[in-house]
């Protein structure tokens, strides 16, 4: 493989100790610990599965423009209700919300920087010499 110039190997450190900040992250530990359990356990992951799956039907219906029956809205409330009286899903909803919540502001963070940027790149630029990166 050929040898990365030094501006690629400082962003892919970057990208490393950034993956272990997460990893550590007690947020991340959290949701990854309760993601463990949901796993095991059968019944609660089949009350989340009956919820997503009905939850993504009502979303198309009402994407094609399909009233959403009284009935389907007695379900969805009925399984609303399982949800919250499951501790194991409610902690599990719980804990991806703060999880989406740091992995968006992350990611904001990354699209619009705060500080300085570094020196300019010596990679290749249009109307000028400089290096390709393989």
């Amino acid at each position: 493989m050929n040898q990365l110039d030094p501006q690629t190997e400082k962003l892919f450190a970057k990208a490393s100790e950034l993956g272990h900040l997460l990893l550590a992250h007690p947020i991340i530990k959290r949701f990854e610990e309760v993601s463990r359990h949901l796993e095991k356990d059968q019944e609660a992951s089949a009350i989340l599965k009956s919820y997503l799956e009905l939850t993504q039907q009502l979303q198309d219906q009402e994407a094609q423009g399909k009233p959403v029956e009284p009935e389907q809205k007695r379900t969805l409330a009925e399984k609303e209700k399982s949800i919250r009286g499951n501790k194991l899903l409610a902690e599990y909803l719980a804990s991806q919300q703060y999880y989406i919540f740091l992995t968006d502001q992350i990611q904001g963070r990354i699209q619009q920087p705060e500080g300085e940027p570094p020196a300019e790149s010596s990679i290749i630029t249009p109307g000028q010499s400089g290096r390709i990166i393989y």
